[in-house]
């Protein structure tokens, strides 16, 4: 079965990527996943024994696009 993967968008308050980081951070962590790690535009979570990997990329100076494989 192939994971969907969808885009969502985020203000980066002109603060770059690592608002954007805190933001997707806080936004998976009130859905239970912990953040684990970050590998250049990469970032790993993981719930129970699933994991999760988020991909970032700065859309603009003021909005950041990251993708997430499956739901959570």
């Amino acid at each position: 079965v192939e994971k969907q993967t969808i885009w969502y968008i985020t203000s980066s308050e002109n603060q770059g990527i690592l608002i954007a980081d805190e933001n997707i951070k806080q936004l998976l962590a009130s859905n239970g996943w912990e953040f684990k790690e970050k590998d250049g535009g990469g970032l790993f979570f993981e719930k129970g024994e699933e994991r999760l990997i988020v991909s970032t990329k700065m859309w603009t100076k003021k909005y950041v696009l990251f993708k997430v494989q499956g739901h959570f």
